[in-house]
C-alpha cells in the first residue's frame, strides 16, 4: 500500500514535467512579447501568403495590423524560396541499353518544393526568425500556428511566475 502511494507521488510528478519537457520553446525576445502594432511586408510575390499573416494576426487578436511601417512596432516579413524537385511512385523500373541494366525508381515526376520564411524586425533590425518547409496545411500558417503557440506558451509561463 505505502510503494503504491510512493509511485502514485512519483507519477505524479514526472508526468507533468515530461509535458512541459516536450512542448518547451526557447524564450522568445521580449520586443514581441511587449509589441502591439505590426505591419506585414509581404516578398513572396504571392499575395496569398500576405492574406494567411492577415487573417492569423486579425483572429488571434494580439497585434493591431498598420498600413503605415512608420508605425509599427513590429514588422513581419515574409519571404520564400522555392526549388525544382523530383520524385518517383516507388515502382522499379529496369531498362537494359547494351549490356547495361539501369533500375530506377519508376516514374519519375518534377514538383516546386520550398519554404517560407518569417522574419520579425524593429526600428534596429531582425528580432526573430523562423523558417517551415511548403505542407499541405500552408508553410505560412505553419509559421503563424507556431508563432502563437510560443507566444502563449510565453504568456502562460510568465503569468505562473508572476502568481508565485
Amino acid at each position: 500500500m505505502r510503494i503504491l502511494r510512493i509511485l502514485s507521488v512519483l507519477l505524479a510528478t514526472l508526468i507533468p514535467m515530461a509535458t512541459v519537457a516536450k512542448e518547451s520553446y526557447a524564450p522568445l525576445p521580449e520586443k514581441i512579447m511587449q509589441a502591439k502594432t505590426v505591419y506585414v511586408e509581404n516578398r513572396t510575390n504571392d499575395a496569398e501568403r500576405g492574406d494567411v499573416v492577415f487573417h492569423a494576426l486579425s483572429k488571434w487578436k494580439k497585434f493591431a495590423v498598420v498600413n503605415d511601417r512608420s508605425k509599427a512596432d513590429l514588422v513581419f516579413v515574409l519571404t520564400m524560396a522555392t526549388h525544382q524537385a523530383i520524385t518517383t511512385n516507388g515502382t522499379q523500373v529496369s531498362n537494359k541499353i547494351g549490356a547495361t541494366t539501369i533500375t530506377t525508381g519508376g516514374e519519375v515526376y518534377s514538383y516546386t518544393a520550398g519554404s517560407v520564411t518569417l522574419e520579425i524586425q524593429d526600428a534596429e533590425g531582425t528580432v526573430w526568425v523562423n523558417t517551415k518547409p511548403f505542407s499541405r496545411k500552408g508553410a505560412t500558417k505553419d509559421l503563424m500556428t507556431d508563432l502563437h503557440r510560443r507566444i502563449e506558451r510565453q504568456e502562460k509561463t510568465d503569468r505562473e511566475k508572476h502568481s508565485r
